[in-house]
């Protein structure tokens, strides 16, 4: 090993890294910061790789995940770090005097650091520059840093071969819980960081979870086909011969700032679909259905018909816009936009233009689709009546949210995330009563949580909740009817000898609307028992 080391400072105030474990990610979402990074010293020297590796060189990045060590490796081949930009990238914020390119992935010249901290106190990176020659190498210990009082850690260096270009992070003794399922990493994280950059046609990602290579079919990929067919009417018949291509150019002007892109109404619609998908250069922060980040904004769609939201699908580029610093959403209120948005879609400012939003509610796959048929004539002989048709499935169980059970696990008992779990696993059907008592004494521990009065029921305790999560009146009934019908049925039940609940069904729907509120409150309740 050459005698070449050198020390950066990894300031500001060390008490500061421990605030930064309390961020909102998830693990998905943590292991999007460090993609990030990945791609961008990719994208920035991406000539220079190629006149070296070959002009189809790609960026591959290797995330390995060892479950009973609590480790996470983290590594690619892009350009690397150089002397010259450790400092920055080491330490959190940077220089004050370097700003980002208004193009870059980078936002705050946080992720990687908050990220890395936010799964352990120990992690070290090993890295080499394009045409360096050269080997970077060291170790963030916290708790070392904590108790010296030091600010600065050693860089060592070694000699590398010439054509070497990679940066490798190894996070050790991971806080996070990485013994659940390979389903999780295969069914939620995967396709999650496959979404998040599946606009880089260039880069692979690839996560092997115990030794095991996961594969998923869930990430949602590709761009969909729209739907070519004519207007149709209200009862869904087709109002002309002319088929109309339903896909609709993007390009406006919202507050002084561009907004480009497309929304369609798919030839064939979905509940997984990912909705409207809004990136920022490239990546996108909110639309995938990996992480059950779906994004189906009702003010956007202005019905109330399920069925048109789950038909639309859609890329918006918001370049100029902030964006948090998880980048897990905007950093303003949209809804002006949505509202933009939708003047545009129902084509209200044009005598010519469709209506995006009406053919999406009244078109029906089958109904419209289905060809005129001639009136039958009377035979002597009748055919019994064909049965009707089989009843549409009804959901037995509360849909499951990987991104709350995430957060749940955060807290130091683990008896809110065991409850949920156990929750739902309820068969409505067969339960109802238990499952109205088990939903209510979810939301009544988690708004214990949060510091709720014993004296005070959770519906009212929420609804001050509510009204800091959505800041929009008339959007906080969707959250505050669903818990005060909990809070309603499951009281009674547990008190009364004769009210008998018959069906909890109505727990699908109560779940999926409150499901963003509870991640909300989950994460308030970390925060405030950390």
């Amino acid at each position: 090993m050459t005698n070449n080391s050198f020390y950066v400072d990894v300031s500001p105030e060390m008490q500061l890294y421990k605030i930064l474990q309390r961020q909102s990610y998830g693990v998905g979402t943590a292991l999007a910061e460090f993609v990030d990074n990945s791609i961008q010293s990719f994208v920035d020297k991406q000539k220079a790789i190629k006149s070296i590796d070959g002009p189809d060189a790609s960026l591959k990045i290797l995330i390995t995940i060892d479950s009973k060590s609590r480790q996470i490796v983290i590594e690619d081949n892009a350009s690397g770090i150089n002397r010259r930009d450790f400092q920055r990238a080491i330490r959190m914020g940077g220089d004050e005097s370097f700003r980002h390119p208004s193009g870059s992935l980078s936002a705050y010249g946080i992720g990687m650091k908050s990220s890395a901290i936010w799964f352990s106190n120990t992690w070290s990176i090993e890295t080499s520059a394009l045409n360096s020659k050269e080997k970077l190498m060291t170790t963030f210990d916290l708790d070392k840093l904590l108790v010296s009082g030091s600010t600065e850690i050693e860089v060592r260096t070694d000699t590398e071969e010439d054509k070497k270009h990679y940066t490798r992070i190894i996070i050790n003794n991971c806080l996070r819980d990485l013994e659940k399922k390979e389903e999780y990493f295969k069914d939620d994280v995967l396709p999650y960081l496959l979404e998040t950059f599946f606009k880089f046609r260039d880069v692979s990602i690839d996560i092997v979870y115990d030794g095991l290579t996961l594969r998923t079919e869930k990430a949602y990929l590709t761009t969909p086909s729209p739907l070519n067919f004519p207007v149709v009417d209200k009862e869904g018949a087709p109002t002309s011969d002319e088929s109309v291509v339903w896909r609709k150019t993007i390009d406006l002007n919202y507050a002084g700032r561009n907004v480009k892109g497309f929304i369609m109404i798919m030839d064939k619609g979905g509940y997984h679909s990912p909705g409207v998908r809004l990136l920022r250069n490239r990546r996108v922060i909110v639309g995938t259905q990996g992480g059950g980040r779906q994004n189906k904004p009702e003010v956007l769609f202005k019905t109330s018909n399920k069925y048109a939201a789950q038909r639309f699908y859609g890329e918006i580029s918001l370049n100029e816009f902030p964006v948090n610093f998880t980048k897990t959403n905007f950093d303003e209120d949209l809804n002006g936009l949505y509202r933009m948005l939708q003047t545009e879609l129902s084509g209200i400012q044009s005598e010519t233009a469709e209506n995006y939003i009406q053919q999406a509610e009244y078109f029906r796959q089958r109904k419209s689709r289905k060809a005129p048929q001639p009136v039958p004539q009377v035979k002597k002989r009748s055919k019994p009546v064909s049965p009707l048709p089989p009843k549409p499935t009804i959901e037995n169980q509360i849909p499951f949210s990987n991104e709350l059970d995430e957060m749940l696990s955060q807290l130091e008992s683990k008896k809110m995330q065991r409850l949920y779990r156990s929750l739902c696993r309820i068969s409505l059907v067969e339960h109802p009563v238990l499952a109205y008592v088990g939903a209510w004494t979810l939301l009544e521990s988690l708004a214990t949580y949060m510091g709720k009065d014993s004296t005070m029921d959770f519906a009212g305790f929420y609804n001050a909740k509510i009204n800091e999560f959505i800041k929009k009146r008339t959007e906080r009934g969707q959250y505050k009817v669903p818990i005060r019908d909990i809070h309603l049925k499951g009281n009674i039940t547990k008190h009364s000898a004769t009210y008998d609940v018959i069906d909890a069904g109505q727990l699908v729907s109560d779940f999926r609307s409150i499901e963003r509120f509870l991640i909300y409150c989950a994460g308030q309740a970390v925060s405030i028992n950390s």
